[in-house]
C-alpha cells in the first residue's frame, strides 16, 4: 500500500500525518517532504522509513516507495 493510499484510507491530511510522525514516529518532517515522498520526487531516509512503518503498523513499507510489493 502506498503512503498516500494509507493516509486517505485512514483519513489523515498531510498536516495530520506529519503530526503523527512527529508524535509517534519521533521524526520531524514537513508537509512538503511527505508530499514529495508520495509523488516520488524524493524517498524517505532509513530513519523515516522506520517511522512510517511504525505509525502505519507495517502497512506501508520501504518497498512500497519503490513499487515493490
Amino acid at each position: 500500500m502506498t503512503l498516500k493510499e494509507w493516509r486517505k484510507k485512514n483519513r489523515y491530511t498531510l498536516p495530520a500525518f506529519v503530526t503523527l510522525l512527529e508524535k509517534d514516529g519521533n521524526v520531524k518532517v514537513t508537509t512538503r517532504t511527505v508530499h514529495n515522498w508520495e509523488t516520488g520526487f524524493t524517498e524517505p531516509s532509513i530513519e523515516k522509513l522506520e517511522a512510517i512503518r511504525l505509525v502505519t503498523e507495517g502497512q506501508v513499507l520501504a518497498g512500497d516507495f519503490l513499487g515493490i510489493r
